[in-house]
């Protein structure tokens, strides 16, 4: 059960971080994409540092809950930030919340509960992966991030395309980021601190962490962020989950299972669709 509760209190204190960052972003030129100003701007915003803050401390959180179970069952969980951050933007920016945002909120829970109970994740060990599969994956998701970096960096200012496109890079930064964190507290649970410092994997850790940052400072000034928060909210947890199960060996029931959570993630999806949108109606100062 602890798990559970650190997963979820992890998404409580993300969506706190969200509120606080997009809204130190919200004012930022749209076509400052990879522009030194892009830092400066943001350097003089003190909700930015707020949010930063909260950041860490979600970080420092999911950390332990990685370190007491399995990436397939702390991902999916993390998609309650975007409930926590309904809730959040609503004593933020003043605005009331809708019948069916609370509709949107209970069917990505009750899809969350589903998917867990029908693919009953567990086990894995992210002890032994060798060095050949460590550089195919993190290759092949460098691959991508970069391939979204510059497709999106090519999409024209103000449309829907470029925040959206950032966005997975963004994700698959951070699904990388949350699986060298697994690494890093599976060294740490067995070698101690000193043992955990001598692996690659915390310095992996950092410079994926300090990646997928500055892209998501770049995702947030790009464009609406209604096209933004799907790529965000979802990317990471299906990178890091492919991860889980491909490379750590994590185990999910087999059989019909599979095929019936499909149900449960095309209710989460709809939540996560339908929370989106109001988010950023909120982040850009409406209140309706």
């Amino acid at each position: 059960m602890l798990v559970y509760a650190l997963a979820i209190l992890t998404a409580a204190v993300n969506a706190a971080a969200s509120v606080l960052q997009r809204a130190a972003n919200r004012k930022r030129p749209a076509d400052e994409l990879f522009h030194p100003r892009l830092i400066a701007r943001i350097l003089r915003e003190p909700m930015w540092f707020a949010g930063l803050a909260a950041m860490i401390g979600s970080f420092v959180l999911m950390a332990a809950a990685l370190a007491s179970g399995p990436i397939v069952v702390v991902e999916p969980l993390l998609m309650l930030d975007l409930p926590f951050t309904l809730v959040i933007a609503r004593v933020f920016f003043g605005r009331r919340t809708r019948a069916g945002e609370w509709r949107a909120v209970a069917a990505i829970t009750v899809g969350l509960a589903a998917l867990l109970f029908l693919l009953a994740p567990a086990g894995g060990d992210a002890a032994d992966v060798p060095g050949r599969t460590w550089l195919i994956g993190l290759g092949a998701s460098t691959g991508f991030i970069a391939a979204f970096t510059v497709l999106g960096a090519r999409a024209p200012v103000g449309s829907l395309a470029r925040p959206a496109l950032l966005s997975l890079a963004a994700g698959t930064g951070f699904g990388v980021t949350t699986v060298l964190t697994k690494a890093f507290t599976t060294d740490l649970v067995d070698g101690g601190m000193a043992g955990a410092f001598t692996t690659w994997h915390v310095y992996g850790l950092l410079a994926a962490g300090a990646l997928a940052f500055f892209l998501l400072q770049v995702t947030f000034g790009s464009g609406p962020l209604i096209a933004a928060q799907p790529g965000l909210t979802g990317t990471e947890p299906v990178v890091s989950m492919i991860w889980g199960v491909v490379v750590f060996g994590e185990q999910v029931r087999g059989g019909w299972y599979p095929a019936l959570a499909v149900p449960a993630v095309a209710l989460i999806a709809a939540g996560v669709a339908v929370l989106g949108r109001s988010f950023a109606t909120a982040a850009a100062g409406g209140r309706g």
